[in-house]
């Protein structure tokens, strides 16, 4: 056998000295301890790392609740609390300048990736997830109007998603961004995953709620009766879960009345679509014409009960011409 050369030896410790020096070195923050919970790693594993590593944790009550509501566990925070109060250390610039979690101050400079280039570039004071949410809109505008420019400006987008998505995994606007996107494109998979996203980081998000309710009633609405869906699920239960989503934004405080005429109208197309309850659909209908008689929801179910919507909202609703011939 041969011997190794003395070079090969010196090379070989110092390859050994550098992994013992980075590891030395190596500082635990608030965004590496989120990092290993959305690699899913236990809690038990990352409460000894935590114990075992120098760190550099935030635990101002402030974050504490944050990361609470990011959905860290509470054995985890207890772990950060412990060895960030021994240590008495303040997050370091680097991490509170980030774009995600609880330590993004907008009004800091934010250069998303070296390589992003064009109306994304690093600008100040610009949210770029605000940014991608306009051309969005703008996108969805030019695709209503057959402009078929909008898959150029799509293109730029998604590019834009892309470039972006490292330093935002923890951002619930980047999520929205990205669920919104997919809407334009249509790519229903990718609408469900944002969606996901979204209501982890905020399970009362009634946009994020009223979308899940549509999509699932398009899935349901697509499937034959004797089909089965997504994990075995019925078309029924499929349309359980728009309903469940629908009536879970009811219930939220401060939804709009053109959003509750909206669900009610979807209720009603639900009822009479998928449960063939002609007096349900009658009656979500009609709730959807007294939230908002004058909204284009109301008017819609105005249309399916064969009535004329009022001119004003002092006004009653009316029967249609047809509806009194079929009397």
């Amino acid at each position: 056998m041969k011997l190794f050369t003395a070079k090969t030896i010196v090379f070989m410790c110092c390859l050994l000295l550098s992994s013992v020096t980075a590891s030395a070195e190596e500082t635990l923050t608030n965004r590496s301890v989120e990092r290993m919970v959305a690699a899913g790693l236990s809690p038990g594993i990352i409460t000894s790392k935590i114990k075992a590593t120098k760190n550099n944790f935030d635990v101002s009550t402030d974050t504490i609740l944050q990361l609470k509501k990011n959905g860290i566990n509470d054995d985890i925070i207890q772990a950060m609390v412990e060895a960030g109060g021994n240590q008495n250390l303040a997050p370091q610039p680097g991490d509170r300048h980030e774009p995600n979690g609880p330590y993004y101050e907008p009004g800091q400079r934010y250069d998303p990736t070296p390589s992003t280039s064009g109306p994304y570039q690093s600008q100040q004071r610009i949210d770029p997830n605000a940014k991608l949410l306009k051309d969005i809109a703008e996108a969805a505008t030019l695709k209503e109007k057959r402009d078929y420019t909008w898959k150029t400006k799509a293109h730029t987008i998604a590019v834009t998603l892309k470039s972006i998505y490292p330093s935002n995994t923890h951002n619930i606007k980047y999520w929205w961004a990205y669920t919104q996107y997919s809407v334009l494109v249509e790519k229903e998979h990718h609408i469900l995953k944002g969606i996901k996203k979204v209501l982890y980081f905020d399970a009362n998000h009634q946009d994020a709620l009223i979308l899940k309710g549509d999509t699932y009633f398009a899935q349901a609405k697509r499937m034959h009766p004797n089909d089965e869906g997504r994990l075995g699920s019925s078309r029924e239960d499929v349309a359980d879960d728009a309903q469940q989503a629908y009536r879970t934004a009811l219930g939220l405080p401060k939804i709009s009345t053109a959003k509750k005429s909206k669900i009610y109208y979807q209720l009603g197309e639900i009822a009479k679509e998928i449960d063939k309850n002609k007096t349900r659909a009658q009656q979500n209908w009609q709730k959807a014409m007294d939230e908002e008689p004058q909204g284009h929801w109301g008017r819609l179910a105005a249309d399916r009960l064969g009535v004329i919507p009022p001119q004003s909202s002092q006004d009653q609703f009316q029967p249609s011409v047809a509806s009194s011939l079929n009397e």
